[in-house]
């Protein structure tokens, strides 16, 4: 932990050097864009959210029908993990990259720039709280733990025991790795730092990838998963919002009693 504790320091650092390049301010905001971004990622969490609180606990007989044969050959290794201790590193780790952001406001143009920059932090936050409650909901796997037999019972028989699809802690510290790295790419798009930061936040990203499987929380391929998920949610709200992307709206729609939103793209 003391050399991860110290990636993560030398990153914050890094972010908070000041650089002489180009910075003014590459985004736009709007009310009406803004508020149908938003919208659709709160919309979806609730509907997520309402799958996510249906997940029933398994049964101790389910449990034990449960084969570690049934699992894939690259997913199989995860089954001989469990450790709280690893689990609690990778929390903290998680809660820790998911305020990269707020490094990025030690500059005076971005902090001139605070309201764009929460806003957009506000929507990422939205949109993985709705690829977490969707995928959660939707989608019940047990966790690696669940099959390996040193693991306590209690963990086995809660309804968070079939929720390993995807990895939330990965997609959440990829989406603020991609987000933090973006964002200060295009303040500073001839920085040197800009290498050392992306290279940075993701090893540290991938380093809570790889406590989630030691800890027996995750297969590899939900963390795969997670961490895809999160780079493109972290790669896409700063791109929707760049200068000259106006010509991106997005409306709602209402038919049939069904509702969704429309995004539109002009070249």
């Amino acid at each position: 932990m003391k050399t991860i504790n110290f990636c993560i320091l030398t990153i914050v650092i890094v972010l908070c050097l000041p650089d002489t390049g180009y910075a003014e301010s590459p985004y736009r905001i709007s009310r009406e864009k803004d508020g149908y971004i938003f919208g659709a990622g709160i919309t979806s969490a609730a509907g997520g959210y309402i799958l996510y609180r249906s997940v029933s606990p398994p049964a101790p007989a389910d449990i034990e029908k449960l084969s570690r044969s049934s699992i894939s050959r690259f997913d199989r290794s995860a089954a001989d993990h469990y450790s709280r201790r690893i689990d609690n590193s990778s929390d903290i780790l998680a809660g820790t990259i998911a305020l990269f952001p707020f490094a990025l406001l030690a500059d005076k143009t971005v902090r001139d720039d605070w309201l764009t920059i929460s806003i957009m932090y506000v929507e990422v936050w939205s949109f993985i709280g709705a690829a977490s409650f969707l995928s959660k909901g939707g989608i019940e796997r047990y966790r690696p733990y669940v099959y390996n037999p040193g693991a306590p019972l209690d963990k086995k028989i809660i309804a968070d025991a079939k929720m390993s699809f995807l990895s939330n802690h990965t997609m959440t510290v990829f989406a603020f790795a991609v987000f933090t790295s973006t964002v200060y790419n295009d303040y500073y798009p001839n920085s040197e730092l800009r290498p050392y930061i992306w290279a940075g936040s993701l090893i540290a990203a991938g380093i809570t990838g790889y406590l989630r499987y030691q800890s027996g929380m995750h297969f590899p391929t939900d963390i795969i998963a997670g961490a895809a998920v999160g780079s493109l949610i972290g790669y896409a709200i700063p791109w929707l919002h760049r200068d000259g992307k106006e010509s991106i709206s997005v409306t709602p729609n209402f038919y049939g009693g069904n509702y969704s939103f429309c995004i539109s793209l002009k070249f």
